[in-house]
């Protein structure tokens, strides 16, 4: 595929992310407001009556609602925001129980029946005229809000959105901030109990959206997390919810859903529940404003209801971004389910099997048969196989919270055994020592600035920006430590990504343009591609093996080029193998190429830019 031909395409797939919705249709069931009062409409087929309790400060009020078909409804409630309801339901042989609304958008607190009514969310004041970045514009931090700040709240991780803004991230991807029961996860998020509701040790609806609208004043686009493929492992909300089932089928949610990894599965073939899940999908594109989702494990979510979710998102918001994780990744999600993007796991992996494997060959490089794998290399750094468009892909080299994180206190995977069967931070998979370790320190470098050179949207998983060692976790000990942020190796981490990103968003070779492989050097473990779009031209140069080059040739074709980013620049924290700093700009002036030879100073892991001058020039 020629360069031409893929930024054309990126182009037309890189429409500009909308703002606001185009005429939704209200929720099917829930509380929905009109003309500032509240109605109310529950699915409960076999139910024999229901009622709402609402609860004013004190005083407790019970609404007798009328069946409806399938549902029980009553509209004109005397209810406010603030004020607190619950669901009592008299099952089909006279038993009481309490329920909570599906559709609440919030709760109480996790041990409680009682949800909370929320503001209708057409009177929340939107501050900022938000004109979202263009996918390709994408550079993407991934966020987990209960250990992202210690008090682990929304208002909390809205004062560092300077933090992120003056790195460059144009988008904040959030693990899953819906009500979820910790007990089976840890509190990562992925066991939601409540689809439309936020988690309420994160905070409310409302102090979302402000988190959302401060995000959009700095530039920066929003992802929500969404776990649509199963229900509550622990918890679980809708099991039995009407009081009627059948061979413990979980009742009306649930029958005849499979088992699965996390339990029973959710009854796919019926309408109601479609209606609920892609209820998780627009309450936040919609009363939230977010800018896209991501949908988890979407592998797991059936081909015609990811069809029908992605439909319906697309109809009313078009331009929204739609990820999913899909592993092993395969474009199909693409092209049948209705996705935007998918994440890129084996990236990751082939990275750190590429790392290792250097030093293992001579001069450092990874001549072994099992060593340097060039094939790996040139999927990871252009476009994977299938895919038609760069913005295709996320891209994490240094890991996501899958990696990165680790719920057994450290301990072994046995599916990760080909990278040494540990999740961790890039600076401990690295090297030996981790964070103090120049090498490790110089790899990470190295390969994330290959990663936002690449083709593909980047990702970086919070305490990545800097260097944070160790694995992460929920737990006080295991959050990020801000503390790093502060000391040398943080600020010179922190230096490289700020300027990488301000290259790459400054280039439209980088962000959409094509790549082509144009040297490989197996036994050193280096390799050069070329980055354009028919307007710049950049050439990529990666030194991943140990040993240094005073007058290295690498095959570029043509051009003149000037050095633009050098990964380990003496500012990053760059050294020789002496000790000496390495300068700030390795290859001064413009380089030309001799017979299509470019002739550089190449230290060890080391990623270095090149822009093509004569290229430029030939273009103005």
């Amino acid at each position: 595929m020629t360069w031409r031909r893929l930024a054309s395409m990126t182009i037309l797939f890189s429409v500009h992310i909308a703002c606001m919705s185009v005429n939704p249709s209200p929720m099917p069931f829930g509380l929905r407001w009109q003309s500032g009062k509240a109605n109310f409409k529950l699915w409960a087929p076999h139910a024999a009556s229901v009622a709402l309790e609402v609860k004013q400060g004190e005083e407790v009020a019970t609404h007798q609602l009328t069946r409806q078909g399938d549902s029980f409804e009553k509209d004109q409630l005397d209810i406010s925001p603030g004020d607190s309801y619950r669901i009592v339901l008299t099952t089909s042989d006279g038993r009481q129980v309490y329920r909570r609304d599906p559709y609440a958008r919030g709760v109480e607190a996790s041990d409680s029946f009682w949800c909370v009514c929320v503001e209708d969310s057409s009177k929340y004041k939107w501050r900022c005229d938000w004109k979202a970045p263009t996918w390709d514009q994408l550079i993407i931090y991934e966020m987990h809000v209960g250990s992202f700040t210690e008090e682990g709240t929304f208002e909390a991780a809205e004062a560092k959105l300077d933090h992120l803004a003056d790195l460059g991230f144009t988008a904040i991807e959030v693990m899953p901030i819906t009500e979820f029961d910790s007990t089976h996860d840890g509190g990562w998020g992925y066991n939601p109990r409540q689809l439309l509701a936020t988690h309420p040790k994160y905070g409310s609806a409302d102090q979302f959206r402000h988190f959302v609208d401060q995000a959009h004043e700095r530039g920066i686009a929003v992802i929500v997390d969404v776990v649509l493929h199963h229900p509550a492992v622990e918890g679980n909300i809708l099991w039995d919810f009407d009081g009627w089932s059948q061979d413990n089928n979980g009742g009306i949610y649930h029958e005849g859903a499979p088992d699965t990894q996390w339990g029973r599965g959710y009854a796919w073939w019926k309408s109601e529940v479609i209606d609920l899940l892609t209820g998780g999908c627009l309450v936040w594109l919609d009363e939230c404003n977010c800018d896209g989702l991501r949908f988890d494990s979407a592998l797991d979510i059936p081909t015609d209801v990811a069809q029908k979710l992605t439909h319906r998102c697309h109809e009313l918001f078009p331009g929204k971004i739609l990820i999913a994780e899909v592993t092993p990744e395969n474009p199909r999600a693409i092209y049948e389910c209705g996705f935007d993007s998918l994440w890129i796991h084996s990236s990751y992996f082939d990275i750190i099997q590429q790392h290792r494997a250097l030093g293992r060959g001579h001069h450092g490089g990874g001549d072994w048969a099992s060593g340097w794998d060039i094939p790996k290399l040139r999927t990871a750094f252009g476009m994977h196989y299938g895919f038609s468009s760069t913005t295709q892909t996320v891209k994490y080299f240094l890991g996501s919270h899958d990696q990165c994180g680790c719920r057994h206190g450290g301990g072994h995977y046995e599916d990760y055994k080909e990278i040494g069967g540990q999740h961790r931070y890039a600076v401990d998979q690295y090297g030996f020592c981790g964070r103090p370790d120049g090498k490790a320190l110089a790899a990470a470098r190295m390969w994330y600035s290959t990663m936002v050179s690449s083709m593909g949207l980047p990702m970086c998983f919070m305490g990545t920006e800097w260097a944070q060692p160790g694995w992460w976790d929920c737990t006080p000990e295991r959050r990020i430590s801000w503390d790093l942020a502060k000391d040398t190796i943080g600020m010179q981490m922190m230096s490289a990504l700020r300027d990488i990103h301000k290259l790459r968003a400054g280039s439209g070779a980088l962000r959409y343009g094509g790549t082509r492989m144009l040297h490989e050097d197996r036994p050193n473990g280096v390799i050069g591609f070329e980055r354009c779009d028919g307007k710049d031209r950049y050439y990529v140069l990666v030194n991943a093996g140990l040993k240094s080059f005073g007058n290295y040739g690498a095959w570029a074709e043509y051009g003149v080029f000037q050095e633009v980013f050098c990964s380990q620049s003496s500012k990053y924290g760059g050294k020789y193998d002496d000790g000496t700093e390495i300068p700030s700009t390795c290859n001064e002036g413009s380089l030309s190429c001799n017979g299509g030879t470019l002739t550089v100073c190449l230290p060890r892991q080391c990623t270095f830019v090149f822009s093509d001058k004569s290229f430029q020039n030939a273009n103005e």
